[in-house]
């Protein structure tokens, strides 16, 4: 992905297909709004995707979900480990 905006403390947005949806004549849009929190920040994230996709978009959708929630949640893990230690 393609890093096409940044508003330091408030969103990171990327442009781009993300793995096998590459294969797909699909463009995505990925966006990170950073938020105050009560302990830290609330980050959420939003990944539009438009184009054509081959067997439909309905299938893709759930699976597209679980690995932009899994690889959030691993981001988050690592910044909340790098914090405690340092």
């Amino acid at each position: 992905m393609t890093v096409v905006d940044i508003q330091p403390g408030k969103s990171v947005r990327l442009s781009g297909a993300l793995g096998p949806l590459q294969a797909e004549g699909v463009d995505g849009s990925l966006t990170w709004t950073i938020k105050a929190a009560e302990q830290g920040v609330t980050i959420i994230q939003s990944y539009v995707v438009g184009g054509y996709f081959r067997d439909g978009a309905a299938k893709w959708a759930p699976l597209v979900d679980g690995m932009l929630r899994e690889q959030l949640m691993r981001n988050k893990s690592f910044v909340e480990t790098r914090a405690s230690v340092h």
